[in-house]
């Protein structure tokens, strides 16, 4: 759906848990489009760009899921959505935005490059914990590598360096149910 967005030149703007939504055949439909914003650029420049701006407003997003660029004040961009996808699917693993990593960060505070490098070395040791501590079938931990993967590949910091999540599918056959 990200891509599919992308590829129309739109962005979301919040993208969050809440926001997703999962119909009884298990359809995954994403919602509240009040943040979206269409770009008037033909498909052929859009498949080069990667930093086409949105402006943002103060009562925009939603703290703990936006992507650094946005508490920076570069507004939303194409590789925005990325991110706060990552985000949510690590919030759904773990009940833990990356904010909640760092001890007396709050989350209404953009982390530093520095800061957010760290919240990813903590996340990594966390992942390294969880699967040594839970007895997990082969199948189970090539889905939790999958969705590793995806998290990392997503939040990185600079939006150029999350093209690869965005281009991406992370899927593996013998774990069905796993595609983003």
């Amino acid at each position: 759906a990200i891509q599919f967005l992308a590829d129309k030149g739109m962005i979301h703007g919040d993208i969050k848990p809440s926001n997703i939504l999962i119909n009884s055949a298990g359809d995954i439909h994403l919602s509240d489009f009040d943040q979206a914003t269409i770009a008037n650029i033909s498909p052929e420049v859009l498949k080069h760009m990667v930093s086409l701006a949105v402006p943002t407003a103060p009562d925009l997003g939603s703290p703990g899921f936006d992507p650094p660029e946005f508490n920076n004040g570069r507004g939303y961009l194409l590789a925005s959505d990325t991110y706060s996808l990552g985000m949510t699917v690590l919030y759904v693993l773990t009940n833990q935005i990356l904010h909640n990593f760092i001890p007396q960060v709050s989350v209404t505070k953009s982390l530093s490059e520095t800061e957010h490098q760290l919240s990813l070395q903590l996340l990594k040791t966390y992942f390294e914990q969880f699967k040594n501590k839970l007895p997990l079938t082969p199948s189970q931990l090539i889905k939790l590598d999958e969705f590793q993967k995806y998290i990392f590949d997503s939040l990185a910091y600079r939006p150029n360096d999350r093209l690869k999540a965005l281009k991406k599918t992370y899927f593996n056959p013998q774990c069905s149910g796993v595609f983003l």
